[in-house]
């Protein structure tokens, strides 16, 4: 919660799952896919926002 996380919200699958973020520009096409290594593991912010 400190870091901005909001707890509860619904779960699908497994809670243990390792997570994949995909940037996608307007037109559809994936810029960026970040496979995790843990189930933390994110496209930093900072990243994003560039």
């Amino acid at each position: 919660m400190k870091a901005g996380f909001k707890p509860g919200g619904k779960v699908e699958g497994n809670f243990y799952q390792i997570p994949a973020d995909f940037i996608i520009d307007r037109n559809g096409k994936i810029l960026k896919a970040k496979y995790g290594e843990n189930v933390i593991d994110h496209v930093d912010l900072s990243e994003l926002l560039k």
